[in-house]
């Protein structure tokens, strides 16, 4: 008679250990998503900072490049993007 007792309190045992291990491995997953979010915003705003001093590029090189990519990773794109872009071909 006391085998089906000790075989519940055996499985509430376990169930409460995966409990506790569901719970630490969803904190860990919210900690790494923040932190990701972290990154991600800073890497934005120094990039922002950075395009913010950058002068626009007068023809197409590897500044060009390098200014459409800082740009990219400031999220200045789309609207947000500068009106002048420096690069003015002319008309022959």
């Amino acid at each position: 008679m006391l085998e089906p007792i000790s075989t519940l309190a055996a499985l509430a045992a376990t169930t409460t250990e995966i409990s506790t291990s569901i719970a630490a491995i969803s904190s860990g997953i919210a900690t790494i998503g923040t932190s990701v979010v972290a990154i991600v915003l800073s890497i934005s705003g120094i990039m922002s900072a950075i395009a913010a001093l950058m002068p626009h590029p007068t023809e197409e090189g590897l500044y060009h490049i390098i200014y459409k990519l800082v740009n990219y990773m400031a999220f200045n794109v789309g609207n947000a993007a500068n009106k002048v872009t420096g690069i003015q071909k002319e008309d022959k």
